[in-house]
């Protein structure tokens, strides 16, 4: 007699149905319903955009809409177990545990496959939702060492305001559904995103990533995972776009509304007397140089930085609190 299937239900948004997939996977599979719950985003109104990604992993042998009824193993109460500090896979993975004695994984492995199109070969594909920022990601440099390689994917509002956050001008590629998403970031050599259901994409791919990790809510950092991003720093620019892996020599980060502060040994520039005040250096720096105030401004906070390392990092070190927690979390 032929062995019923188990079902596993969900009635979470796009990322939590994509985090849940590596848990279905890792306890031999079955089918998936989705169903509608009040205390989430409706998603029988926005199933045919997730459905052809799914029906396309072997391990799910069916994918429905569904009232929720007679499932096995039921995820929409899974927010009570979730922790800003750990992966939405661990939390729905506590869930799946307490209630029904699932296995868990890490999430170290691949749990998604998708042909690779051909359209975003030799591209870095980058997605931005409006959601889970994080400030200090250094978006102006990622987007000028990449150049014209970049084709952001998301929505029409996304990408108009990429742009304009960034006064950049890319490449949108309009998609239709998940199926297409997981095949552009496959054919491409890199994806750069925020947390974001195309970020949760390319970590079921375990595709070359860079995560710009959010420092309130920072649940997806993955062991295994690809660059992450949370204080401003990356160790390098990763191959892509036809540039090869590049060193970033390593700067403290320094916030805006600290410019004020006169560092040990007052603003120094070489070549320059020191000045209490910044934007004083700045402009002699300018006059003298024929270079903007801005970016002069930029040159002498890069020196200080290099000078006083310590002085620079110290006065923000306390925000990262969380997400050093959740990398621990990951390991």
């Amino acid at each position: 007699m032929k062995k019923r299937s188990a079902s596993f239900g969900s009635s979470g948004d796009f990322g939590d149905v994509i985090y849940l997939l590596p848990i279905i996977q890792e306890n031999g599979g079955g089918n998936l319903w989705l169903y509608d719950r009040p205390w989430t985003k409706q998603i029988s109104s926005r199933y045919r955009i997730i459905e052809p990604l799914l029906s396309s992993q072997s391990y799910l042998k069916n994918v429905d809409l569904n009232d929720g009824e007679g499932v096995d193993f039921d995820f929409s109460t899974f927010r009570s177990m979730y922790r800003p500090d750990q992966t939405l896979l661990a939390s729905q993975g506590s869930h799946g545990k307490k209630e029904y004695g699932l296995k868990v994984p890490k999430g170290d492995k691949a749990w998604l496959t998708a042909p690779a199109s051909e359209e975003s070969k030799g591209r870095v594909v980058v997605a931005r939702s409006p959601r889970y920022h994080n400030n200090m990601f250094p978006w102006t440099k990622v987007l000028a060492h990449y150049g014209e390689s970049v084709l952001f994917i998301g929505l029409k509002e996304e990408h108009d305001a990429f742009c304009k956050a960034f006064g950049v001008k890319v490449e949108h590629r309009p998609v239709k559904d998940f199926l297409e998403i997981a095949s552009l970031i496959a054919g491409s050599d890199l994806f750069i995103g925020n947390q974001s259901s195309p970020y949760a994409v390319a970590e079921g791919l375990k595709h070359p990533r860079v995560l710009e990790c959010n420092l309130r809510v920072p649940d997806c950092v993955y062991p295994n995972g690809g660059q992450l991003c949370y204080d401003g720093h990356l160790d390098y620019f990763p191959a892509g776009g036809g540039r090869p892996k590049t060193e970033i020599k390593r700067m403290p980060n320094f916030k805006k509304d600290d410019w004020t502060v006169c560092p040990p040994g007052k603003w120094q520039y070489p070549g320059f007397p020191p000045q209490n005040d910044i934007t004083a250096l700045a402009q002699m720096v300018s006059r003298e140089k024929g270079v903007k105030i801005a970016d002069a401004k930029q040159s002498i906070y890069q020196h200080n930085c290099e000078r006083l390392p310590d002085f620079f990092t110290e006065r923000i070190s306390v925000v990262f609190d969380r997400v050093q927690k959740a990398i621990r979390n990951a390991q």
